[in-house]
């Protein structure tokens, strides 16, 4: 039981405080999910970032998403002196107003705050579309993908809007994650390194095992935050460029 807490500890340090019984519910719950072994999971992942052949128009997404403005609300609870706001694609109800949305927040944050150890919801349980999945400018992406989804969100930041480095999976991984923005200003750093080659509006393959963090240095930019079920495997695989 200590090492099974230890390990968890090492990726999500900020969970050491919580009752035991409901940290051992939650690593067992998360083992058992069915998962994409390491192996294949680093063939789809062969960089920090893989490029797809997916890519969205940022002019036309610009002026969709503004109808949508005031559905943006602080993205989780804590550390809300930083300018980082979200709104669901995919989260639990389809409702752009679910009160305590696991996909406007941090899913760890929202386990520590929201769930108990006979009541926890992973990424893969979260897969109601929300009608931002039908803006045109989502097209190319919501129609790839579209049975695989699970909890998604698009988030808006303004300069000194970040992440702080942090890890979203282990393998072998219960969940895939595509990932994209709108603007260079967006800087992100996987595994200590940054990443200088991003293409607004291109869709990556992201691979969230690795220790990642991010931050803005404008105003008024969105990131593309896709959470995939491990159905997609394949479907990735064959948009890789």
């Amino acid at each position: 039981m200590k090492d099974a807490l230890e390990i968890l500890f090492s990726t999500h340090p900020h969970l050491r405080g919580q009752p035991e019984d409901k940290l051992m519910a939650f690593i067992f719950k998360y083992i058992s999910q069915p998962a994409i072994e390491a192996a294949e999971y680093n063939e789809l992942h062969t960089a920090p970032i893989v490029e797809t052949d997916i890519d969205i128009d940022i002019d036309n997404f610009l002026q969709e998403i503004e109808t949508y403005k005031n559905n943006f609300s602080q993205w989780g609870n804590t550390h809300k002196h930083f300018p980082r706001y979200g709104i669901p694609l995919v989260n639990l109800t389809g409702k752009l107003d679910e009160e305590n949305d696991p996909s406007r927040m941090p899913l760890d944050e929202h386990f520590m705050i929201h769930q108990d150890k006979n009541s926890m919801t992973l990424d893969h349980e979260i897969d109601v579309k929300t009608e931002l999945c039908s803006l045109p400018s989502l097209k190319p992406l919501i129609e790839v993908f579209d049975e695989h989804l699970c909890r998604s969100a698009i988030l808006r930041w303004d300069a000194m809007g970040h992440f702080k480095e942090h890890v979203d999976v282990v393998k072998p991984a219960p969940n895939l994650r595509l990932w994209g923005t709108t603007s260079t200003k967006m800087q992100l750093k996987m595994d200590g390194k940054v990443i200088n080659t991003i293409k607004p509006g291109k869709i990556y393959i992201f691979d969230s095992s690795l220790k990642h963090e991010a931050h803005a240095i404008d105003n008024n930019i969105y990131q593309f935050f896709i959470g995939l079920k491990i159905s997609a495997y394949d479907t990735m695989m064959s948009r890789r460029i």
